[in-house]
């Protein structure tokens, strides 16, 4: 696990709040408050000048350079081959259920957050709570060693 990088990536989800959403790898900020579930508050206040909302796994690739901004919004992976999340687990030197574990929540299956990062992450009203959440996930994964 490269420590190290998790903590860049968490640096960088904090400096840019309104950009972080755990539901979106990358996407333009138009198609993701189109995507977003009623149920789910937005995360979208503050609108980031990038157009961009991006999850651990996007905001790791584009701390590492593996990915740009698209102009109009979005994220492209400069990888050839693999998406997001499998360039981001090469970044973060994770293995396949760590990896499970960080970039999804629990409602995506099996792996993801312990529940009450998920349930503090989806309560939290403001992209600044939000990012809070997540750098605490951050903090609790490497302590874990990835196990939880």
């Amino acid at each position: 696990m490269n420590v190290e990088m998790l903590r860049k990536v968490k640096k960088e989800i904090l400096k840019a709040p309104a950009r972080f959403n755990m539901d979106f790898f990358g996407d333009s900020l138009d198609w993701a408050i189109e995507s977003q579930d009623e149920e789910k508050p937005s995360n979208v206040l503050g609108r980031p000048a990038c157009k961009t909302q991006a999850c651990i796994a996007g905001e790791a690739c584009l701390v590492a350079g593996k990915a740009e901004f698209v102009p109009g919004g979005g994220l492209r992976t400069l990888e050839s081959v693999g998406g997001f999340a499998e360039t981001a687990q090469e970044i973060l030197g994770l293995g396949t259920a760590q990896a499970q574990r960080l970039f999804y929540m629990k409602d995506s299956g099996a792996f993801g957050w312990p529940r009450r990062f998920e349930k503090e992450y989806i309560k939290a009203r403001t992209p600044r709570a939000r990012v809070l959440v997540a750098a605490r996930r951050i903090e609790h994964f490497i302590k874990t060693n990835g196990k939880e």
